[in-house]
């Protein structure tokens, strides 16, 4: 069993019963039609039912008291250093009448909920600053405000939630967004793959806008750029994404969605035929994330399932840390920027 440290790559916040009204869509996750409310987080309202002794959790209009606190004692309990925590702006696009539906169009962790929860616990939480690419330069200066007000010590990068209907190698909407990125070193995290959220977009004006195929687009014209093609595709794109790490040395993927039930078949992605699979092929590309408050409730048990599989010491320490602090870069991990100036000096000799 792995005892060393784990970065978490992908953690939602903003499902806390405190202020949830203030942050869209996201009561959504809890209450209502949508597979993340009457499937995914059915695990966590077990968990406030039996530890919690909460007699109303099982109660699908009622919002157990999930809080910040409760989420740091899980990342202890299960010696989870640091996590990645996702800012994200999912306002779906209309259907073709114009008119929104009553629910299921927005879905919004706001950025500066995000800072919030970052200055509360600094030393375990990295953010990511939540992109919509549609609103076009508000969002470039969406990026220079965070940096200037909240700093680049635990700035993540930029989430782009594609399922709003954007493809990542949208030329005019994305790439002033990679620009600046590149000013900064931010990398950028990219949904790749199904969506559970009502009212989301897996094709939009004909192009498969969460396929890995988008990402491989946009590695191609920013090879300097790191991106992060989160879920492994999600059940509809693992042979593509693994095409897409085989051609692009800027391009890292995540396990985040990880369902310990269905994690024995094939289709999950995360099968122990697949994690050898990383583990011979692409040892320093993949890496750990959750989907917390999302399947992973606590985190123990995802890790107890991922230990059931034989696989060395060595991909396991690069799989659950080292492969996330290469991604994030020297913002969030200082001591990287000495590695690349020992390796830009053995370059030069």
């Amino acid at each position: 069993m792995y005892t060393g440290p784990i970065i978490d790559l992908h953690c939602h916040v903003g499902e806390e019963k405190e202020g949830i009204e203030e942050r869209p869509g996201c009561a959504d996750w809890w209450i209502g039609p949508s597979p993340e409310a009457t499937i995914f987080m059915q695990k966590a309202r077990r968990w406030f039912y039996k530890y919690k002794k909460d007699p109303r959790a099982m109660d699908m209009d009622y919002i157990p008291n999930l809080t910040l606190e409760i989420l740091i004692e899980q990342m202890d309990e299960a010696g989870i250093e640091k996590a990645v925590i996702i800012g994200a702006k999912g306002y779906m696009r209309k259907s073709r009448t114009g008119k929104w539906k009553e629910k299921g169009n927005v879905w919004e962790c706001p950025n500066d909920y995000i800072a919030k929860c970052i200055k509360k616990y600094p030393d375990r939480f990295i953010g990511t600053i939540g992109v919509d690419p549609f609103n076009g330069k508000k969002e470039v200066d969406e990026i220079e405000r965070w940096v200037n007000e909240y700093g680049l010590s635990n700035c993540g990068g930029i989430k782009i939630w594609t399922p709003m209907g954007i493809a990542p190698n949208d030329k005019e909407l994305c790439y002033p967004l990679y620009e600046k990125c590149l000013e900064y070193d931010l990398p950028v995290h990219v949904h790749t793959g199904a969506e559970g959220l009502d009212g989301n977009r897996l094709m939009h004006n004909g192009v498969p806008v969460t396929s890995p195929l988008c990402v491989d687009e946009a590695a191609a014209d920013f090879p300097d750029l790191r991106f992060l093609c989160l879920h492994f595709g999600c059940w509809m794109y693992h042979g593509e994404l693994l095409g897409v790490l085989l051609a692009k040395l800027n391009v890292w993927t995540d396990t985040s969605a990880l369902i310990p039930m269905i994690m024995q078949f094939s289709q999950s992605g995360r099968d122990y035929e697949m994690y050898r699979f990383w583990e011979t092929v692409f040892p320093h590309r993949v890496c750990f994330g959750s989907e917390y408050p999302l399947f992973t409730f606590p985190y123990t048990d995802t890790l107890a399932a991922i230990g059931t599989y034989k696989l060395s010491e060595e991909f396991l320490r690069r799989y659950f840390y080292e492969n996330a602090k290469e991604f994030l870069g020297p913002n969030c991990f200082p001591e990287l920027k000495n590695k690349d100036k020992e390796k830009k000096e053995s370059k030069e000799d």
